[in-house]
């Protein structure tokens, strides 16, 4: 077999060498060259290249010069042979660069995913990015309409100073000319390269973005250079729209959330100016006509519906300050967890005549995040033990050490199954996800007839 794979290849070369004798005879005859030297170049069974040496009068090969090109044959192999695998060692180094570029921006973009939640944001640091790291002129995103019908631009222009194709702000997903509308509909990459009819070059690349088997949106990309893209580039960049995809859905649901939150933030104020506020104000309106009334009939008798209108003034003070410190989150900032969570105990003391002890260590080194979550948990939890425990004691803790700080809120009353929750128990979810936000732990222990205990533990080390 050895023997057939040598004779085949030498056949080759001489069907080679043949074939090149007879070109370089026509370009002979046409310059007028009067004698002409032929050298071959080849390394093993590889051909390398060919030099020919042309005289234009006649010339007689002599021994010395014939030494000369064998000599030179040898070296030039050689050198041809070190060349070329020199540039394939330097082409596969570029090449291996390049994807760690890519792979680089692609943890990039997956970091910046997961840490922004507001969807403009997150599009425009991924844009940022890619543009960015890939040296490109355009890196923009399209997001599919409600309606599917269209694909509507989600980042700002400043990706590109000086575009390489017009930017469109809306494009019909049944649009049989566009790029990006063909990548959405055949939920593929696709890539174009333009450089006819004296305009200048430049490469388009459309990437789709799916999750679930549903179209998001697609990433468009373009460069000035012409054939910039390759098949490699469309499983980057599908690694790509996968992260930012599933980013974009998850910045969609967090901003429901939101408003979700301050939805039943409002129901809840409306809620606590009914039953307190309001009733304050139905008294003091009761009391100063029975003064008034008084007034005319009996004088003596005013200062008593009097006491009663200051009592319920002042009890409507106690509950608009306890409200309006609520809504103030920044206070935490300025007074210290420690001292708000004591404040929160004094208001339900006096809101709702419950005994509440408190053990609170000092005030803990904590981040404003951390210190904000335990707040809201700790307001939710006495929230739902006035409206639901019928409790007559309820225990306010916190303890901080070097790695971990502990909340612990625990009430006598009626308690409950945790694993049947009712509706109005849906606070124990969005306390749970408060502390998962801050990568903390958080528990309820309880029983029908035996009290409640929430407990959260939130890492600081």
């Amino acid at each position: 077999m050895a023997g057939r794979s040598a004779l085949r290849a030498a056949d080759q070369r001489y069907r080679e060498r043949s074939r090149l004798n007879d070109d370089l005879r026509s370009q002979f005859r046409a310059a007028g060259w009067q004698a002409l030297v032929v050298i071959p170049l080849h390394s093993g069974f590889r051909w390398q290249g060919v030099i020919t040496i042309a005289w234009s009068e006649a010339h007689a090969i002599s021994a010395e010069e014939e030494y000369v090109f064998q000599a030179l044959v040898q070296r030039l192999s050689s050198v041809v042979t070190s060349r070329r695998a020199y540039l394939a060692e330097e082409e596969a180094r570029r090449e291996t660069e390049a994807r760690a570029r890519e792979l680089e921006t692609v943890a990039k973009v997956s970091a910046a995913a997961t840490t922004r939640l507001n969807v403009d944001e997150l599009l425009h640091t991924v844009c940022s990015l890619t543009q960015a790291n890939f040296n490109l002129q355009q890196a923009n995103v399209y997001l599919l309409d409600e309606a599917g019908e269209r694909l509507k631009l989600a980042t700002d222009q400043q990706a590109s100073a000086q575009p390489v194709t017009p930017i469109q702000h809306s494009i019909s997903i049944d649009d049989e000319t566009d790029l990006i509308a063909r990548a959405a509909r055949e939920r593929r990459g696709l890539i174009l390269n333009l450089a006819d009819e004296g305009k200048p070059a430049c490469s388009e690349m459309a990437v789709p973005m799916v999750l679930a088997g549903r179209l998001i949106g697609v990433l468009y990309l373009a460069s000035s250079e012409a054939h910039r893209f390759t098949e490699a580039d469309i499983q980057v960049m599908g690694t790509l729209t996968d992260l930012i995809a599933v980013a974009v859905e998850n910045a969609r649901l967090y901003e429901k959330a939101q408003a979700l939150a301050v939805l039943e933030e409002r129901a809840r104020l409306a809620r606590e100016l009914h039953d307190s506020v309001s009733q304050a104000l139905y008294g003091i309106g009761l009391g100063a006509r029975t003064a008034r009334m008084l007034l005319d009939r009996d004088p003596s008798r005013v200062a008593e519906p009097l006491d009663y209108v200051l009592s319920q003034a002042e009890a409507g003070l106690t509950e608009m300050r306890a409200l309006i410190f609520q809504l103030r989150p920044e206070s935490i900032e300025n007074e210290g967890l420690v001292t708000v969570l004591a404040k929160q105990a004094s208001s339900m003391r006096a809101r709702h005549g419950i005994q509440v002890s408190t053990e609170l260590c000092d005030e803990p080194e904590l981040s404003l995040e951390i210190k904000q979550a335990l707040y809201l948990v700790a307001r939710e939890a006495l929230h739902n033990t006035v409206k639901h425990a019928q409790a007559r004691h309820v225990n306010i803790g916190l303890e901080c050490c070097d790695d971990h700080c502990q909340l612990e809120i625990e009430d006598d009353g009626i308690g409950f199954d945790p694993s049947d929750l009712k509706p109005g128990h849906y606070g124990l979810h969005t306390m749970a996800e408060r502390v998962a936000q801050v990568k903390g732990e958080f528990s309820v222990d309880s029983a029908p007839g035996r009290g409640t205990t929430i407990r959260v533990v939130i890492p600081t080390a």
